[in-house]
């Protein structure tokens, strides 16, 4: 096996940039040097013995579309941008290819780059809604998370879309509290770039936009019948009355959804879409499959129960599923923890706003994933609103005590 001298030195400069925040950070150094250590080990293995899960098929085409797009050259690349595409991390990686050459290992170090600063965000974020001891709880466990680690260490969508969610989680705490336009900015921001690595991420903008509008309604509501408005509620209730205008229109276009307008069509496609996605030997049962648009609205909430935690004992039918099912144990358990923390986060602002989005992300793509081997990829993009909103109730891991938050 050949040295790959690029891949190694962006693992090296990883690696610097991880100290960097360590030493800024001196609580979260040691969650951040077993992350990382988790994930370098795991990337070398990939390199040297083993072919990871999910390492190959949509993994390989990224890459090697990434490897193509390169060789139209820097100046190229940048003049044809992708915008929402399925294809974004490929053009993304390519600028790296043609600057700096041809490096698998490289591809897997922007990975780890963008996964390791996931888990630094979610410290941040969780540490301004609970406090430093329970943003400890959150640190380790998106440590040691088995598919934390796992799409921090390929080349796949995911660990870029942790980055930017949590850039638009970190936008809606702050908005949440200082209900300023560069908290807007941060969170629309980072809703439209995780959007461009998969479309439907959108769906948590668009959640968080009616969730205001509902409350500037409301607000001018009740200050109507006082007969005091205020400017700035009657300004936010008119700005998003325009946006929502925008948005229900025939010419604005949701990445993977289309219009919003002509329900019935997309019920219709919907339906055509869940048959063409259910197949395979990690298809989900009948039971979850609707047939028309009756059964799709009361299945939505079997095929959530899927999404979450399939396989379950009675899916497994080889070996590989197992892994699955160990996976889908951990967001059961997460689950049950949400539901027993409920009443703190139905009194929180900021995790009522999250738990709105966890569900409104979870009834899209409960749809749209037919199998739980591609439901196992895509939950893993919320793993971190799970663990948010679980936080208060995760079970406490130090390695000595020094790593406590002072």
């Amino acid at each position: 096996m050949n040295f790959d001298f690029n891949g190694s030195s962006f693992l090296i400069i990883v690696t610097i940039f991880i100290y960097y925040l360590a030493k800024r950070n001196p609580s979260l150094a040691t969650i951040l040097y077993v992350a990382l250590f988790l994930r370098i080990f795991t990337i070398l293995l990939s390199q040297i013995i083993l072919v990871l899960p999910d390492g190959v098929g949509d993994a390989g085409r990224f890459e090697l579309r990434a490897y193509e797009l390169s060789k139209l050259g820097i100046s190229n690349l940048l003049l044809n941008y992708p915008g929402f595409n399925s294809f974004f991390i490929s053009w993304f990686i390519a600028i790296f290819y043609s600057l700096f050459g041809h490096s698998e290992l490289m591809a897997k170090a922007l990975s780890l780059f963008f996964g390791m600063n996931s888990i630094y965000l979610g410290c941040v974020v969780s540490k301004k809604i609970w406090g430093p001891n329970i943003s400890n709880k959150v640190g380790w466990t998106l440590a040691i998370f088995p598919t934390l680690i796992l799409y921090s260490c390929i080349i796949l969508r995911e660990a870029y879309i942790y980055f930017f969610l949590l850039v638009a989680l970190n936008g809606i705490v702050d908005w949440v509290r200082f209900k300023n336009f560069k908290s807007f900015i941060k969170l629309f921001l980072g809703f439209v770039l995780a959007a461009h690595f998969h479309g439907a991420m959108i769906i948590g903008l668009i959640t968080f936009l009616l969730v205001i509008f509902y409350q500037s309604l409301r607000k001018l509501f009740i200050s109507t019948i006082k007969l005091k408005i205020s400017l700035k509620s009657f300004s936010y209730f008119i700005i998003l009355l325009i946006l929502s205008l925008i948005v229900y229109t025939k010419e604005f276009r949701v990445p993977k959804i289309g219009s919003l307008t002509n329900f019935d069509e997309k019920i219709d496609l919907i339906l055509t879409q869940i048959k063409n996605v259910d197949k395979g030997t990690a298809k989900y049962p009948r039971l979850a499959v609707p047939e028309n648009k009756s059964e799709l609205y009361y299945k939505i909430p079997i095929r959530i129960i899927y999404f979450i935690g399939a396989p379950y004992p009675w899916d497994i039918n080889k070996p590989g599923h197992f892994i699955g099912f160990l996976d889908g144990i951990l967001y059961l358990a997460l689950t049950f923890l949400i539901i027993r923390n409920r009443k703190v986060i139905l009194s929180d602002p900021n995790l009522r706003i999250i738990l709105l989005i966890l569900i409104s992300y979870l009834i899209v793509y409960s749809i749209g994933v037919g199998n739980f081997g591609t439901g196992i990829r895509h939950r893993s993009k919320f793993v971190f609103m799970f663990v948010l909103l679980a936080a208060s109730l995760l079970p406490k891991i130090t390695l000595y005590k020094s790593s406590k938050y002072k």
